[in-house]
């Protein structure tokens, strides 16, 4: 059987309509589904990409933050007194404080140590209650020099006695001076 002209261009035709579905069906198809996958996957890994370089990004400027953090701290801490048991912080406020009485020509005729605070859990208060003897000048003097000392010394109370003796009004001064410690880790 012999097949006519247009039998052999429908089969010619059918063939070619048929090659091109088996290639859409089993090339083009696939390779389009796996091309879809690895633009999603690349999308992924994209987002994943940018979050860890914000996560790095926000990591080095958390690291620069917690240095200045740590910086000022260290810097702040310097003001205070440098012991960091409350008997050694009290000898060494009453050191500093007699010292500078000294310096300014004032006497203390009585220091007493006074019951120290903590404030939290790193730090602490320290208190002397000291009785002066001397003059206003002295005094001034005195008070300006706690004030100027690098270590935070703080003046909490005062007090002015004025006593009578012989026509001649004398003035004696109470002060409650503290300064702060850091105390060491538990």
């Amino acid at each position: 059987m012999a097949l006519s002209k247009r039998d052999k261009r429908v089969l010619v035709f059918g063939g070619a309509v048929a090659a091109g579905i088996l290639l859409v069906a089993y090339v083009i198809l696939p390779l389009v589904d796996v091309l879809a996958g690895v633009e999603a996957e690349l999308d992924q890994k994209e987002r994943a990409l940018i979050q860890r370089v914000r996560a790095l990004r926000s990591e080095s400027d958390l690291r620069e933050e917690l240095a200045w953090v740590s910086d000022q701290r260290r810097r702040l801490e310097s003001f205070l007194l440098d012991s960091r048991e409350v008997s050694l912080a009290q000898n060494e406020l009453e050191t500093i404080v007699r010292s500078l009485a000294e310096q300014n020509g004032l006497v203390i005729s009585r220091s007493t140590p006074l019951q120290g605070s903590t404030i939290g859990d790193r730090y602490a208060k320290v208190t002397l209650q000291l009785n002066l003897d001397g003059g206003m000048a002295e005094l001034a003097a005195f008070l300006d020099a706690l004030s100027r000392h690098p270590k935070y010394l703080v003046i909490d109370d005062f007090f002015m006695t004025t006593f009578r003796r012989r026509n001649e009004n004398l003035l004696q001064p109470r002060i409650n001076v503290s300064g702060y410690i850091r105390v060491p880790d538990s």
